[in-house]
């Protein structure tokens, strides 16, 4: 394989990690290529992996919070279905990975129009799908530390992983809780790096950036502190 040949091939990987470590220089060239296809495909792989390799960890939660004295069928027949329904929802992981992706390009295109940010869905597009491996990282660091957990896992409440304020800080209130566990270190980073793309790329004042993102950072918040309320 010859050197042109081969940094085409592993372009595509660098422009990867350079949107999450240097949004600066990824910008231009993800408006510019068909970036996000290769996005897709390592992040359906990575979703369809991580999908997989969580099941033993669900059915551990699963099968600590049966009550005792439950019938062995009864037992059985709840197993088999939850190995059917996982099987399928890992299946098409990586469709729905690109569907949200979409989803979530689609709000911040409104976030776009309402701050005077000048933006393509294309471009979001290709910007949401990389950021997109930020909560994929978070999920990965996720399983390592379940992993090392292994035994101790005796609910869904251990399958959580903190990496915000709230590993520090255990407030009394779901509604404190919920605000905390969104400031999370992948959060964060996801939204400066989202904000700071979209800048780049379309050449906007960065406080435009951040206020193109706001309505999902929004949204995502009360998706977060709600979830903690309904615990």
């Amino acid at each position: 394989m010859s050197t042109q040949a081969l940094n085409a091939a592993i372009r595509p990987i660098g422009l990867l990690v350079d949107a999450l470590i240097d949004p600066k220089s990824a910008a231009k060239p993800l408006g510019e290529e068909r970036s996000w296809v290769v996005a897709a495909a390592i992040g359906g792989a990575l979703t369809f992996y991580l999908a997989h390799e969580m099941m033993p960890f669900t059915l551990q939660a699963l099968r600590s919070s049966i009550p005792n004295g439950t019938e062995s069928r009864q037992v059985e027949e709840m197993i088999a279905s939850f190995y059917r329904y996982q099987r399928i929802g890992a299946a098409i992981s990586p469709l729905l990975l690109v569907g949200k992706w979409l989803v979530i390009a689609c709000i911040v295109y409104v976030g776009c129009v309402l701050s005077d940010v000048r933006a393509n869905l294309k471009n979001l597009f290709a910007i949401v799908s990389h950021c997109g491996f930020i909560p994929i990282c978070q999920d990965l660091l996720t399983l390592a530390v379940l992993r090392l957990r292994g035994e101790s896992i005796e609910s869904s409440a251990d399958l959580v992983v903190r990496f915000g304020p709230d590993l520090f800080i255990r407030p009394e209130g779901k509604l404190l809780l919920g605000a905390l566990s969104f400031l999370n270190l992948f959060h964060v980073w996801y939204y400066i790096s989202l904000a700071l793309l979209i800048s780049f790329m379309e050449s906007a004042p960065k406080r435009r950036g951040f206020l193109a993102v706001a309505p999902l950072a929004i949204l995502h918040f009360l998706f977060v502190v709600g979830s903690t309320l309904l615990q």
